[in-house]
This record gives structure tokens, sequence and C-alpha cells, in this order.
């Protein structure tokens, strides 16, 4: 028993980091040309008028050039970039779209396949008249909004390398109509990446952590959506195995059943007077929207069960909310044995675990594939 207590306080462990791998260095993934001007340059020669909700520009900035040699040693040959599918961008400054990307080159480029997202230490929302009560600003690609038929998803992906992190909002899916962010994907400060449901769904955890420590680490991301449901996938670059669930959950459906998604930098609206507290830049490589017909994952599922597919990585939660990412390996009359995807396995006993953990278990008291311990 005594074991079985520490397995459940060793929970924040890595996830998703082999054990005892570095951090890439990530100087060798770019070069930069040029310099960056300083804020208060960019002011005073009219380059960024503050208050002005659409800044003309330009606003240059130093040429990040993609090393996509060693960038491809780490995520295999990408897809090229779906350009016909991305509208435009969101910025400090104001709104660009496809015709006048270039302009705005302190914060976003475009090298090859390559999306360049980045944000620079004391900049604000500009469009904001007051700098002491201005937003902290955004950098953000999306899509058109695009109307969803009856049957079909909307899927968007894309390889995500961060090279220096800052705190905000790298993803969102909006459903046409006033307000209505179904969720978020989180950069942190230190490189994780987190998901951030908009708002509480009956059995569905509220935030989950999608990959520990990314920096200098690419991973792929999917997003589904049909305008009411979606669904989020990840998946190891290199890997050739199948793309792994996140989560998924349903939002109120969107006008015309309508979805738009956007990704880049989002510092959001608090704290008025907020700035960028450090430089900061990410890639996202081989970005592609497309349609598809497959329906939604539970559905899968149901077959899957029903045709004996054995149990697959999923998060659970103990009893004082901690979590871990594992797959069921047995059972027995009081105890669960999960095992990690670092091959680690744990004994939690079942008075540790979650309700939603445990109406999980009922399924597989039967499973004779199941180690019986």
């Amino acid at each position: 028993m005594k074991s079985a207590l520490y397995v459940v306080t060793a929970l924040v462990l890595p996830l998703l980091v082999p054990a005892g791998a570095d951090a890439a260095d990530v100087t060798d993934l770019y070069r930069i040309r040029g310099a960056d001007t300083p804020v208060g340059e960019l002011i005073e020669d009219g380059s960024i008028v503050v208050g002005q909700r659409m800044g003309s520009g330009p606003v240059p900035g130093a040429r990040v050039v993609v090393n996509h040699r060693r960038l491809e040693e780490l995520t295999g040959r990408l897809p090229d970039m779906d350009r016909s599918r991305i509208r435009g961008i969101q910025h400090f400054s104001g709104h660009g779209n496809r015709r006048n990307m270039d302009i705005w080159g302190r914060w976003y480029q475009e090298d090859g396949n390559t999306q360049v997202f980045r944000v620079h230490e004391g900049d604000w929302q500009f469009r904001d008249p007051d700098p002491d009560d201005a937003r902290p600003g955004r950098i953000e690609a999306y899509t058109n909004s695009t109307a969803i038929e009856e049957g079909t998803w909307l899927e968007w992906e894309g390889t995500i390398t961060i090279i220096e992190p800052h705190a905000g909002v790298m993803f969102q899916l909006f459903h046409e109509g006033p307000q209505l962010w179904s969720f978020h994907l989180l950069m942190g400060s230190n490189g994780d990446i987190n998901f951030h449901r908009r708002r509480d769904e009956p059995g569905k955890e509220r935030r989950i952590l999608v990959a520990e420590n990314r920096v200098g680490r690419p991973i792929r991301l999917k997003v589904r959506s049909n305008a009411r449901d979606y669904e989020i996938y990840k998946k190891e670059p290199m890997s050739d195995g199948a793309w792994e669930f996140v989560t998924d959950g349903s939002y109120q459906r969107g006008r015309d059943n309508k979805v738009q998604f956007r990704w880049g930098w989002y510092m959001g609206q608090r704290p008025r007077g907020g700035r960028v507290r450090n430089d900061a830049m990410y890639f996202v490589s081989g970005t592609t929207v497309r349609t598809s017909s497959e329906g939604p994952r539970r559905d899968r599922a149901v077959a899957d069960e029903d045709e004996g597919v054995q149990p697959v990585m999923r998060t659970w939660t103990d009893v004082d909310g901690r979590e871990i990412r594992a797959r069921l390996r047995g059972l027995d009359d009081e105890t669960a044995e999960i095992i990690r995807e670092d091959g680690r396995v744990f004994r939690v006993p079942f008075d540790r675990l979650s309700d939603m953990d445990l109406d999980y278990l009922k399924r597989y008291e039967d499973d004779d594939d199941l180690i019986d311990f």
C-alpha cells in the first residue's frame, strides 16, 4: 500500500519528454538577418500610430531565415502550407490580409512552409489609445469563416516548434456568433502546451496538459470541428503511429454552421496596461485546412470497443486533482494498474481515483485481455 500511495504523489512527472532527453539547441533552427527597430522609433516615425484601429504600417522586422533542413530532421517532411485557406492576420497594430502580410514583419513572417510568429518585450495593443490601459496584444493568423455541411468536419493541422516561449493563447476555435470561443490551446512561459475548455462540461476535464516543455521539440496538432462538436489530437512528428486523442467537447453551434480557426499568440484582455514580458518566437509548419467526412471519434470508439480493442491512452485524475496520462493495463478487486507513455507502471487504489475514472473502469471489469494481478 505504501508504494501505491507514493505513486499517486508522483503524478506530476514529465508525460511526453523521454527520460533523459535534452531540449534541442534552437539556435540552429534559424538565423536573423538585420535588426528590429525599437518600438519608440516606430511610433516616432509613424509606422505605428497609437490609437489607430487599422494601422497602415509598414512595421518591418529583422528577417527570420528558417533552417529547413535542420527543422525537417526533427519534424520529417511536412506538407506545403495551405496559403489559400489563410485569410489574414490580426496583429498589434491592426489587421492584414494575404496581400499585405509582408509589411507586418515585426510580428509575422513566412519562410517556405513555415509561419513565424514573434512578439517583443514591451509591445502592447497599439490600437488602444492609452498605453496604461491597453490590452497586451496579439499576432494571429486566421482562416475564412467556413460553413460546414451536415455530416462533415473541418480539420486544421500544423506542426508547432517553440523557439522562445511566452505565455498566451496559441490556438482558438471560433464558432460564428458573439463571443463563441469554444476552447483555447495555451502556451506556458516554460514551453508547456495546455488545453483550456471555455466552459465546464459534465464528466470532462476543463484543463489538460497536452505537451510538456516543448521548447525545441516540435509537436503535431490536429483540431476537428463540425460547428458544434470538436476534437483535438497530437502526435510526435517522427512517429508512424496513429494520432493520439487529447480531448473532445461541444459548444453552441455557430451561426450558419460557420467556424474559424485562429493560431499565433493572443495575450488576452487582461491585465490592462500589460506588456509583452520578453522577446519570443515560435514556428507553425505545414499548416493545412481540409474538409473530412470521417465521423466523430465517439462513434469510432464505440465500434472499436465492440471489436475488443485494447484501452487507449487517457488522462487519469486522483481525488486531489493530480493528473497523469496513461493506459489501463490491469485490474484487481481494489487497484488499477496503468502504464505511462514512457513505460513506467503505476498501481493506484480505486479509492484514490476520480468518479470519472471509476466509471471508465467498469467497462473493463470482465475483460479477459487485461492483466489480473
